[in-house]
């Protein structure tokens, strides 16, 4: 499994989407979830283009967050 810092090196991906990847990697999904919402908000494009953000997306997903559940559906539709 790959280290946050090994994320970051020449990664060349928004840093939020970074932070939102390793909270998904330590399975905290309120947390990666609330690093999404903030790419949505500054840097949409990065989740539509991002062949990585469907990936933690569909990870999140997968944890059946019940809290985060809504949330990551209409992130979702923007990573397709």
């Amino acid at each position: 499994m790959k280290t946050f810092a090994a994320l970051l090196r020449g990664s060349g991906r928004h840093p939020l989407a970074l932070l939102a990847t390793a909270y998904a990697m330590d399975r905290n999904p309120e947390a990666a979830t609330a690093m999404l919402r903030k790419v949505v908000e500054t840097c949409p494009e990065e989740l539509k283009y991002s062949p990585g953000a469907g990936r933690v997306v569909e990870q999140l997903r997968l944890l059946d967050c019940e809290t985060t559940r809504g949330e990551l559906r209409e992130i979702a539709r923007l990573t397709a």
